[in-house]
């Protein structure tokens, strides 16, 4: 089971992926999933199911309690393991009482003396006089001059071939993964984007320096998108269900449009009913990180345009505000006069007759709507 567990998560680096992700590959196998759920349930030292497939695919073995034979919490196992340190006892209560802090200090610091001639305060003091004597300050570095030197010395460094040939060297350790398509001279930098040849598949990308952590074996392999996609691609879960519910009725409908009232986004653009979609999740899209009229005036400019721009809030996607989608889709929207949210409805609309009834209001989840409109009469 556990060799399938490791096939089953081959080339994912189990710590850096979302729990959701994790269970959402585990469930494609259900007797993997029952296997994990039974190790979860009868060890009872780990905090979910991510913990015990680090323990079974990583092969990070179970501590038990040298005291009491529980087994210990899985989360210290691990955070003794980052330090190269073996944890031996579940808590205080187990551990024995006989360290002596005083004494580790004591014994600490005369070793440091014995073995390090610097930490002396004669040899101290004696570099202090030589400095003030030979530039003009207790401290070397904060002589202008050195300064200047040290960093003519450190960018002459940096743009010498032998630097860069030494730094192409150092990609050696992506060869089973990715390899450079750039030379020697045109490296300039790890903040600088740069081309990769994808082992794998061949495909050409281009990417910075930095940790992308899809490979376990090495974090800061760059990543082939062909070979190693985002699982939810920066979408949310929610999102992703709106935008297949609309694709039901409209398969040719537009995602992530920038174009209609550039240069801000849309999420769903729908021509044929010239009609837009905004999924606003309630934590970016806060009064903590949006302003009282951002989402009142992306509605003005869909309007200006002609187009009627709904706004669904993260908490409020459920089943009400599907038939609700369903009716407009339809056709069978019914409309009659009243007071109704400016986030569903337009107020230029041709079908009715409506004036701006109420200024943004908070919302309960700290979320701005866009007010409301009075329509007056049905056309």
């Amino acid at each position: 089971m556990i060799e399938h567990l490791k096939l089953l998560f081959k080339d994912r680096n189990i710590r850096y992926n979302r729990l959701e992700n994790l269970i959402k590959i585990l469930k494609t196998d259900i007797e993997c999933y029952n296997y994990c759920v039974f190790i979860f349930e009868k060890e009872k030292c780990f905090k979910d199911l991510k913990e015990v497939l680090i323990h079974l695919v990583d092969g990070i073995e179970l501590r038990k309690c040298k005291t009491c034979g529980k087994n210990i919490l899985f989360e210290k196992v691990l955070e003794y393991k980052r330090h190269n340190r073996e944890i031996n006892h579940c808590d205080r209560k187990c551990a024995p009482n006989n360290f002596n802090v005083e004494q580790a200090k004591e014994k600490r610091i005369k070793a440091l003396k014995d073995h390090n001639p610097f930490s002396r305060e004669d040899v101290k003091e004696k570099i202090r006089k030589t400095n003030l004597e030979r530039y003009g300050y207790e401290n070397v570095s904060s002589n202008e001059e050195i300064k200047k030197k040290k960093n003519i010395s450190l960018l002459k460094y940096r743009n010498s071939i032998s630097y860069k040939m030494k730094m192409l060297k150092s990609f050696s350790k992506f060869k089973n993964y990715v390899v450079p398509a750039f030379t020697a001279e045109e490296y300039d930098g790890i903040f600088k984007e740069y081309k990769w040849k994808c082992v794998k598949c061949g495909n050409v990308f281009t990417q910075k320096l930095r940790s992308t952590n899809h490979i376990k074996e090495c974090e800061e392999v760059p990543r082939c998108l062909k070979c190693y996609p985002f699982l939810n691609s920066g979408i949310s879960n929610k999102e992703k269900e709106l935008s297949d519910f609309c694709k039901q009725f409209y398969p040719n409908l537009t995602e992530n449009d920038r174009e209609l009232i550039a240069p801000y986004e849309l999420d769903i653009v729908i021509p044929e009913i010239k009609l837009a979609i905004e999924f606003n999740g309630v934590y970016w899209h806060s009064c903590f990180y949006k302003d009282k009229n951002y989402h009142l005036m992306k509605t003005e400019l869909c309007e200006s345009k002609g187009y009627r721009l709904i706004h669904i809030f993260e908490d409020e996607w459920n089943e009400i505000n599907k038939e609700k989608l369903k009716q407009i889709f339809e056709n069978k929207e019914v409309i009659i006069p009243g007071i109704y949210p400016r986030t569903w409805f337009n107020l230029n609309d041709k079908r009715y007759s409506a004036i701006t009834y109420s200024e943004p209001i908070l919302m309960n989840n700290n979320c701005y709507d866009c007010g409301d409109i009075k329509i007056l009469k049905v056309n």
